[in-house]
């Protein structure tokens, strides 16, 4: 079996395994099998393997959950959130529509889809349960709202894929991405709300959760209103004079530690480092098999089971 093969095969076994035992993170395998691919069968050094490591896209990714995890550890999110269900005045059926342009919000302002969903689903969905809104429907709400943010300028998957772009020769371009993830994800969601219930909630009586969805909110406080502004001049110097938003999430993220915004370490648990992990270790097997061919084998295979008409289809299963 040539080495190309042995790195193509080498990746699908890393997405079988996770999928098996998922307990087992797929970045730290794919990171293992690069070195048994690349060292021992296709004779590269350490370091070769090593220059593979996504250092900016780590950066990136745990720069901007470093400072939403502050965020989140000082109480600000969870406030955010509380006056955007409070902001429906106990109409249960405006509930999954805020909750969509929050999701929204949040994933553009740079934590991504994955931050936001994880942040947000779990709460949403247990208060759909008190409220009698179909869980699922408030899951598909937050996901795709997430979803429809995650394009932009600001947030991880927005800045890496106009890197790919601009890497064949595709700028200017990233502003269409995000106007379409919104609207494919919009339309879902509007789909979601139809199949899911959303209608039978605009016949329910007005107040009939009030005391759920109007509870009372106590005013952002001094750390969290540090917080918010702290992000606001993130996002303004990111679109202003295009600062790294990885490098300068951590700069200010410690600003706010410093002057005692939130428990540093409470934060830095609260970080999604198993999907730090899985997102820089598959990179590594990637960009290995970049290397060794395995990546230009997938694209003849690719082609030879897709024409022009479904090699979308194809390599969206793939």
């Amino acid at each position: 079996m040539s080495v190309p093969m042995i790195s193509l095969v080498a990746l699908l076994f890393a997405i079988l395994v996770s999928v098996v035992f998922s307990s087992l993170n797929i970045g730290a395998l794919a990171i293992g099998l690069s070195l048994i691919v690349g060292h021992y069968f296709g004779g590269l050094k350490v370091d070769a393997i090593l220059k593979g490591f996504p250092t900016n896209l780590f950066i990136l990714l745990a720069g901007t959950t470093y400072l939403f995890s502050i965020a989140s550890a000082n109480g600000t999110l969870e406030k955010l959130t509380a006056f955007a269900i409070r902001a429906v005045r106990g109409r249960a059926a405006l509930l999954p529509i805020v909750l969509f342009f929050l999701a929204f919000g949040l994933s553009a302002m740079g934590p991504g889809q994955i931050t936001t969903s994880a942040l947000l689903a779990g709460p949403a969905m247990l208060l759909a349960d008190q409220v009698g809104i179909s869980p699922l429907l408030m899951a598909l709400v937050v996901g795709n709202g997430a979803q429809a943010g995650a394009m932009s300028p600001i947030a991880p998957p927005g800045i890496i894929s106009a890197s790919i772009l601009a890497k064949i020769g595709l700028t200017g371009v990233g502003g269409w991405l995000w106007l379409n993830m919104l609207i494919v994800h919009f339309v879902a969601t509007v789909i979601a709300y139809f199949l899911f219930g959303g209608l039978k909630l605009w016949r329910a009586a007005p107040d009939a959760h009030a005391h759920l969805l109007a509870r009372k909110v106590e005013p952002f406080d001094r750390k969290q209103i540090a917080t918010l502004v702290a992000i606001a001049v993130l996002i303004g110097l990111v679109l202003g004079v295009k600062l790294d938003l990885g490098l300068g999430a951590f700069a200010i993220g410690s600003l706010l530690v410093l002057f005692k915004a939130a428990d540093e370490g409470k934060a830095i648990k609260g970080m999604p480092w198993n999907t730090i992990l899985m997102v820089t270790g598959v990179t590594v097997l990637v960009n290995l098999m970049s290397d060794v061919g395995g990546m230009e084998l997938f694209a003849k295979l690719i082609a030879a089971m897709s024409n022009a008409s479904t090699v979308t289809l194809v390599a969206g299963f793939w």
